[in-house]
C-alpha cells in the first residue's frame, strides 16, 4: 500500500487513499490495516477491499505496483522501504528499534519518488532490488 500510494502520487498528482502511512521500525504501516490484518503474514484475498471503487487510473497504478513489487516477500519489502529516503526521514533521531507513530508525509512521498521517476540515472528497480535483497 506504501508504494501505491507513493506512485499514485507521482502519476496522478493525488492520494489514492487517505489513511495516513506510518514510519514503524519494520517499515511503513498503515494502521488501519495493520489492525484489520495483524498476525497474517500473506493475503491471498482482500475480504474488506472493494476494486470496484477503483476509477481506472487507480487500477492501473495498483496493477504496475504489484506487477513490480509483488514478487517480493513482507521482509524484503521492509528492507526496501528502510532504504529509502521518506521512511528514514521520518524515523530521524529514533533509535532504530524504538516504537513510534510518525507520519510518513505524502508531501515528501511525491517529492522523493518522482525524483526517482525523473532520474535519468536511477537504478532499475529490479537491480535495487536484488541489490538490497539479495534476490
Amino acid at each position: 500500500m506504501h508504494y501505491c500510494q507513493a506512485w499514485h502520487l507521482v502519476w496522478d498528482g493525488i492520494p489514492l487513499f487517505e489513511d495516513t502511512i506510518e514510519a514503524w521500525a519494520s517499515g511503513p504501516m498503515i494502521p488501519s490495516l495493520y489492525n484489520q490484518y495483524r498476525g497474517r503474514f500473506t493475503l491471498s484475498s482482500w475480504p474488506a477491499g472493494h476494486p470496484d471503487r477503483l476509477n481506472i487510473p487507480e487500477l492501473e497504478t495498483a496493477q504496475v505496483v504489484v506487477d513490480t513489487y509483488g514478487q517480493l516477500s513482507g521482509p524484503q519489502l521492509s528492507t526496501l522501504t528502510c532504504h529509502e529516503q521518506p521512511w528514514q526521514q521520518a524515523r530521524a533521531g529514533l533509535h532504530p528499534l524504538e516504537r513510534a507513530d510518525r507520519q510518513i508525509a505524502t508531501t515528501i512521498m511525491q517529492r522523493y519518488y518522482h525524483g526517482v521517476a525523473d532520474d535519468p540515472d536511477a537504478q532499475d528497480i529490479a537491480d535495487v532490488i536484488d541489490s538490497i535483497t539479495g534476490m
